[in-house]
């Protein structure tokens, strides 16, 4: 079992999302879950740039909910997950431009209003 090192609690979303390592492709990719620090993608066409154990630092770009554009932010992968069909992987945010974090912001403050509301 994993121990949790998670500093910040994450949400559970589901959206599309793009990683680009700067070597191949864009990959097509899910957030499954988000806070301040990181995510967590679910990307199983990445299998070979990330299932190595080696940390790999990326970007991802997605749409959240709400807000008016992309999300793009600086990622470093930090553990992955696989079984046949998946491929989780765990990240840490590590920068982005301005706009992006104080919209990432601005969707978690909304969802966690959201969370207080309905509870």
């Amino acid at each position: 079992m994993q121990e949790e090192r998670r500093i910040r609690d994450r949400i559970r979303v589901s959206f599309p999302a793009f990683l680009f390592d700067g070597k191949s492709n864009p990959v097509t990719a899910t957030v499954t879950d988000i806070s301040s620090s990181g995510l967590c993608v679910n990307a199983p066409e990445w299998e070979v740039s990330l299932r190595s154990g080696v940390r790999s630092f990326f970007e991802a770009a997605f749409f959240a909910p709400g807000v008016p554009g992309p999300i793009i932010i600086r990622c470093d992968g930090i553990w992955t997950r696989s079984s046949d069909e998946t491929l989780e992987v765990g990240c840490s945010f590590k920068g982005g431009d301005p706009g992006s974090q104080f919209a990432l912001q601005q969707y978690l403050v909304s969802r966690v209003r959201e969370a207080s509301i309905s509870a």
